[in-house]
């Protein structure tokens, strides 16, 4: 090492690693920033649409629920069935009967959102309420003129009694209709209507808190 002895060398090389590092450490490249969170989810009680096949929805504090349409009825005079008259033209109380004290579907929502989920409907949906009895549910209709005659349609028309005020909101590209009740609703059974004279309900419960 030539004229410089150990101690000279370790000084120097010493000296030199100070000066070089700060010169390394702006060379040095930027350590690569930690993968940014993932963005949760909205709960399934705040998702402004459902998720799944196209269909009538209710929505309370669990998310979405699909709505089966109740078929099993029976439209009915206040002292006998319809499919008792035999002729003519008749104005009497109608009342509709569904199967079961409560539908399959129960939400603990008092002022639930109903949305048409991807379905066109030619107006907004309606909600009714139905009346409890021994093994059924009743829907008042109010009067109705059937027609019992062979190749010919029953009707029957929700009462005015059996509506539901309720306020329309904005549609969205995913519900193309969106109502919801103007007040509390009351424990109970209820129902989605497509017009006042569609027989084939939707029907849901709204639990006792």
């Amino acid at each position: 090492m030539g004229g410089m002895n150990l101690k000279t060398f370790c000084s120097a090389i010493f000296f030199a690693t100070l000066i070089a590092a700060p010169m390394l450490a702006q060379q040095a490249p930027a350590a690569a920033p930690a993968d940014k969170p993932a963005i949760a989810a909205p709960p399934a009680s705040e998702a402004s649409a459902p998720s799944g096949q196209p269909g009538m929805y209710v929505q309370d504090s669990t998310g979405w629920h699909l709505l089966a349409q109740n078929m099993q009825y029976k439209a009915k005079l206040k002292h006998g069935f319809v499919s008792g008259l035999t002729y003519g033209a008749v104005a009497a109380p109608m009342v509709v009967e569904y199967q079961g004290l409560h539908a399959a579907v129960q939400i603990n929502a008092t002022q639930p959102k109903v949305c048409a989920y991807r379905l066109m409907i030619p107006s907004a949906p309606l909600l009714v309420r139905l009346k409890p009895k021994k093994q059924t549910r009743e829907l008042d209709s109010g009067s109705l003129r059937a027609v019992p005659l062979v190749g010919q349609t029953k009707e029957v028309q929700a009462s005015a009694s059996s509506l539901v005020p309720t306020t329309t909101l904005p549609s969205t590209a995913e519900c193309l209709a969106l109502v919801q009740p103007q007040a509390a609703l009351a424990p109970g059974e209820y129902a989605v209507m497509i017009g006042t004279q569609n027989i084939a309900i939707m029907d849901f419960g709204v639990a006792a808190q």
